[in-house]
C-alpha cells in the first residue's frame, strides 16, 4: 500500500558536498577536485551540490590493488613473455604441421 511506514524506505538518497568530505575525512576541496576529475559526479538538476549515495557506496566498496606498482610491472611483463613464447610455438607448430603433410603426398 503506497504510504504505508513499512515500506518506506528512510535511508537517504542524496549527500552534501561537506558531509561527504566528513564522511571521507578529506577537505571540502578535494571533493570538488574528485567531481572535477569525473571521480564522484553531481547531481546536475539541483542548485546546491549534492552526490548519490549510491554512487558513493559503490566508490566505497572498491578494494585496493593488492599489488605494489613493482609487482605489476614484473607480472605484466611476464604475461607478455608468455604470450611471446605462445605465439612462437604455435607458429612451430604449424610449420612442423605443413612439412609432415608435404611428406605424407
Amino acid at each position: 500500500m503506497p504510504g504505508d511506514l513499512n515500506t518506506i524506505d528512510l535511508k537517504p538518497k542524496l549527500i552534501s558536498r561537506k558531509n561527504l568530505a566528513d564522511r571521507w575525512e578529506i577537505s571540502v576541496q578535494t571533493v570538488i577536485v574528485y567531481e572535477a576529475e569525473g571521480i564522484i559526479t553531481r547531481v546536475p538538476s539541483l542548485p546546491t551540490p549534492r552526490y548519490k549515495i549510491a554512487e558513493i557506496e559503490k566508490i566505497e566498496g572498491i578494494e585496493e590493488n593488492p599489488l605494489s606498482p613493482i609487482e605489476r610491472r614484473r607480472l605484466e611483463k611476464e604475461n607478455k613473455d608468455l604470450r611471446d613464447q605462445l605465439s612462437f610455438v604455435n607458429k612451430l607448430i604449424s610449420n612442423i604441421s605443413l612439412q609432415c603433410t608435404s611428406y605424407s603426398k
